[in-house]
């Protein structure tokens, strides 16, 4: 009788009587937080970096059509910069269409980064923070390209917005180069360490863009050093000819076209970077992975939209006890392949409540959401034996 007593008042907390509801989250607002985190399909990764880097080169078509023909803008002799200056020697009127192409980058970066970070930190904790968070100083930096002109207009004291322009680019653009190298390294060593013997994915298309990339900010600062050595010899034997910006310009040494040369190879980068990356899963079997991360026997599970069953299959294996765990198996369960294909708002705005009810220990919400969707299924006498036991461990 008293075992009886004590199953009823697990099962009330397990199932109240007047369960709290919990707090729903517009769908608007569980998007836009899938978006900055990166949970999302490689598929709508592609097709946003498609959209969004078609509308900054479209700003940038635009800026360079309003780009006065008096002043002859060149690659040759104009900065990249120079097409979002709104001085009258360079862009007065298409300069804002320039500075709003640098702020959608940062948003059209932000999520690819996201993206970047959940398939590089399963290889090297530390190291794939170190390196996602290069890259999103790196956007920040390209952010605040587009927010300061650049101009010789006085912000306070003796600090102008073009300086503040030139700190950012210059930093942004290194920070970013060193981050997406460190990236290519973590791929590589994920090659080797995670996904022995996978013949599905070309590591080569990865890694190599990187080291074109590189090899072009290479080549650049080789002219830019040749030229400079070139200059003070001829400036020893004539000293009336002009600075070294005045004697390139127009030329192959000229910064102007070597900043643009880079600036456009990077931006083909990123559009092909979104093509390349490879999934967590890619090359690991699915349920072998989530064994791996949960510790426990999954072989006899299959992967569902459903949230209550998995829920439900996960809770039911003897060694998984671990709620932390299952809650990071539930939040980055978009990652998995198998469940890709099938993934609806409704599907991971069930995975976002009850990771986030599970960290926070509010079980009492997480059983009512498993219950209510089980509570048709034959699954439900099964399942309330199994979560007593998981809850009384």
């Amino acid at each position: 009788m008293t075992e009886i007593l004590e199953t009823a008042t697990l099962v009330t907390q397990i199932i109240p009587v007047t369960p709290p509801t919990p707090k729903k989250k517009s769908k608007c607002f569980i998007g836009t937080q899938n978006y900055f985190r990166g949970q999302f399909s490689a598929v709508r990764l592609r097709i946003h970096s498609i959209i969004g880097f078609g509308v900054i080169f479209l700003c940038i078509i635009i800026a360079r059509a309003m780009f006065p023909k008096v002043n002859d803008y060149s690659i040759l002799h104009n900065t990249f910069s120079h097409l979002g200056s709104y001085t009258k020697d360079n862009n007065p009127h298409g300069w804002i269409f320039f500075s709003f192409s640098q702020i959608i980058s940062f948003f059209v970066q932000i999520p690819l980064v996201s993206y970047i970070r959940y398939r590089v930190e399963h290889v090297n904790k530390i190291f794939g923070r170190v390196v996602t968070g290069t890259m999103y100083f790196g956007s920040t930096c390209q952010l605040l390209v587009g927010f300061f002109p650049a101009t010789r207009t006085i912000m306070f004291g003796k600090v102008m917005v073009g300086a503040v322009h030139q700190v950012s680019a210059m930093l942004g653009f290194l920070i970013q180069i060193i981050g997406y190298y460190m990236m290519s390294v973590l791929i590589t060593m994920d090659r080797y360490k995670c996904r022995k013997n996978n013949k599905k994915l070309n590591y080569m298309l990865v890694v190599m863009p990187v080291f074109v990339l590189l090899a072009t900010v290479t080549l650049g600062i080789v002219a830019l050093v040749t030229f400079d050595f070139i200059y003070r010899a001829h400036k020893k034997r004539d000293p009336s000819i002009g600075s070294n910006w005045a004697e390139s310009i127009d030329t192959f040494w000229s910064f102007p076209l070597w900043e643009n040369i880079i600036i456009y190879v990077t931006y083909l980068y990123y559009i092909w970077l979104p093509f390349t990356l490879p999934l967590r899963t890619d090359g690991i079997v699915p349920k072998q992975r989530i064994s791996q991360t949960l510790k426990c026997d999954l072989s006899q599970i299959e992967l569902k939209t459903d949230i209550s069953k998995i829920w439900f299959e996960i809770i039911s294996q003897k060694k998984c006890s671990n709620k932390w765990k299952a809650a990071n198996f539930l939040e980055h369960l978009a990652d998995y392949q198998e469940v890709e294909k099938l993934m609806t708002d409704e599907f991971v705005q069930k995975v976002t409540i009850i990771s986030s009810l599970i960290k926070s220990g509010e079980t009492e919400q997480i059983n009512r959401i498993v219950y209510d969707s089980l509570k048709k299924s034959d699954e439900i006498r099964p399942f309330k034996r199994n979560l007593l036991n998981f809850h009384s461990k």
